[in-house]
């Protein structure tokens, strides 16, 4: 079991910056922080900075964590969690993306961030959660915005799930 503990926290240690990937490993959160910096389809640097805050019961929005806080048989409704993200930045070259609080603020407990290249953007993956409660959120950008998150049950993807898609007035074409 120490041997076990060992290996994850060197792990963890490793992996707490990614750089320059279309796609990286998993990168922890270390800290209460998980950084990536990578490279978009179009060589355009992005930096992402996810953060996260240890819970508080007097915290505004308790009762609104569906991912990643577990429910027991006799207490249906979400237990509070440890962790909970309060901001997701990205910046792709010198543009900072707008990431509506929507995107995130739901997501609780989270584990790991992994950056990927799509065919026109990328995505930023959180997994989260533990057990009954472990979550896969995906979140799609496109050119200067996030355009659609997905997150899904680890355990139950094809029965529980929900889908956003975003979209921004930019003005006149």
């Amino acid at each position: 079991m120490i041997l076990i503990r060992s290996l994850l926290i060197s792990m963890l240690l490793l992996n707490a910056i990614c750089t320059d990937a279309s796609h990286a490993a998993p990168v922890n959160f270390y800290d209460g922080v998980a950084r990536i910096n990578a490279r978009s389809p179009d060589g355009s640097p992005i930096k992402v900075i996810v953060s996260t805050t240890k819970y508080s019961p007097s915290f505004p929005y308790r009762a609104g964590y569906e991912w990643g806080a577990d429910t027991t048989p006799s207490n249906p409704s979400p237990a509070y969690p440890k962790s909970v993200i309060t901001s997701v930045d990205v910046t792709v070259g010198k543009v900072k993306i707008l990431i509506p609080l929507s995107a995130y603020s739901d997501l609780a407990n989270p584990n790991t961030l992994t950056f990927e290249t799509t065919s026109n953007g990328f995505r930023l993956i959180v997994v989260g959660g533990d057990a009954g409660g472990a979550y896969k959120a995906e979140l799609y950008f496109e050119g200067k915005y996030i355009k659609r998150r997905k997150v899904a049950s680890a355990e139950f993807p094809t029965e529980a799930w929900e889908e956003t898609v975003y979209t921004f007035n930019t003005g006149p074409k």
